[in-house]
């Protein structure tokens, strides 16, 4: 009697463990993971197409740069705004943040790689 229960006890926290580690799976497994999906905001800038090049290999079409700004509403971007945003922007911008989204517009300002401070990236100039 005394070995039939261990035997049963033994298939129980087994079976216990079997269902715990399919469960584990069933939610995704690392939470990490999942807390980083929450905590993300998807902005589209712009659509890329393919780029069409010549016989010496220089691009024909897509050569231009542009400068976007991507905003967070927050009080020290609708401070800074109109140093980086031109004029006739800055209303849709203002609409698009008091909606608390994030605003993408054309910037009009040219940052700095080489004198980069820790807040954003790039010294304006």
């Amino acid at each position: 009697m005394n070995k039939r229960v261990c035997a049963l006890f033994f298939l129980l926290c087994l079976s216990f463990g079997v269902l715990f580690v399919k469960m584990a799976e069933l939610c995704g497994g690392n939470v990490s993971d999942v807390a980083a999906s929450k905590n993300t905001v998807g902005v589209t800038v712009a659509s890329s197409r393919g780029n069409i090049y010549d016989c010496k290999m220089r691009p024909l079409v897509n050569c231009d740069t542009v400068l976007k700004a991507a905003i967070k509403p927050c009080e020290e971007s609708l401070s800074s705004i109109r140093v980086i945003v031109p004029e006739s922007e800055i209303p849709s911008v203002y609409s698009t943040l008091s909606q608390g989204k994030i605003a993408v517009c054309a910037s009009n300002a040219v940052f700095d790689e080489k004198h980069k401070d820790g807040k954003n990236g790039g010294a304006i100039r």
